[in-house]
């Protein structure tokens, strides 16, 4: 194993932050799922009060935890394993408390400016999800799903842009729920399917530093040396980290086509700021 690149190193640093519990006893989980449910929650309101959304608290919710949980939870199901949020009562009283505790979306910045602000953070909060499906392919008790290196790419895909696909086919920011085509299905461009095809490549990225599949140290064997074959080139953190970075660029590209590009005719601009914002 290799150590991690200087500059990524901070951003490890950054990740064993954020997953660090913020009380050993009274709050045993790290800052990332309340991060995950304070941006969730912005892209939730935002999509709401355009919509002139104005239901009840159970349907606001349901919503809100359908787009912020709907990556891990179907990815769980393709797997026939328990869905790690219905484990305990921690996961929805962290969401729920975040979500109706955040002030009204009209006290905050743009999205436009949070957007520009944290491709960063959303990058890490999207690789630890993606991270975690890998490893629970790997990690899988049938052989069958252990040994394919084409699951682990499409779990990527799915913890990535499930969330954000189940919510768009639901409407839940509407007022009355309904069937929906979600917007990379209706665009078919590479910016309106950012979050799919990115999730596969940070599953790829993630899962080769990793050796989370055998194939992967054939591929490395092609650059590196014989004896690195039978171990991973970077840590879980550090890996995550590299794969972090990239989707960042990633994610930074996306904000400038979708926020400050200027427009041609409106029409496209307006196409991929819509994808931008339902596709959390």
């Amino acid at each position: 194993m290799y150590p991690a690149p200087v500059i990524i190193q901070p951003v490890s640093a950054l990740l064993v932050a954020l997953a660090t519990p913020i009380h050993p006893t009274l709050l045993p989980f790290g800052f990332i799922p309340v991060l995950h449910a304070f941006r969730i929650s912005i892209v939730y309101r935002s999509l709401s009060r355009k919509a002139g959304g104005n239901s009840s608290v159970a349907a606001n919710l349901v919503g809100f935890l359908l787009m912020a949980w709907g990556g891990s939870i179907v990815s769980h199901i393709l797997l026939s394993l328990p869905i790690p949020q219905l484990l305990s009562f921690t996961p929805l009283l962290v969401y729920a408390t975040t979500h109706f505790c955040l002030p009204d979306i009209r006290n905050l910045p743009s999205l436009k400016t949070l957007d520009s602000i944290f491709p960063l953070v959303d990058a890490l909060l999207r690789t630890t999800a993606i991270a975690a499906g890998v490893e629970a392919c790997r990690n899988h008790p049938s052989p069958a799903i252990s040994g394919s290196l084409s699951i682990q790419l499409f779990i990527g895909a799915v913890a990535s842009s499930a969330g954000g696909i189940s919510a768009q086919t639901l409407s839940v920011w509407e007022p009355s729920w309904r069937l929906n085509r979600p917007i990379f299905l209706q665009e078919g461009t590479m910016l309106a399917g950012t979050d799919v095809w990115s999730g596969t490549l940070v599953a790829a990225i993630y899962g080769c530093l990793t050796a989370s599949h055998p194939q992967y140290p054939k591929l490395i064997g092609l650059l590196y040396s014989a004896d690195s074959l039978n171990s991973p080139l970077l840590s879980s953190t550090d890996a995550k980290a590299t794969a972090a970075s990239i989707l960042t660029l990633i994610y930074c590209w996306r904000v400038y086509n979708v926020h400050h590009l200027p427009k041609i005719g409106g029409k496209t601009n307006k196409a991929a700021q819509d994808s931008k914002s339902k596709e959390e």
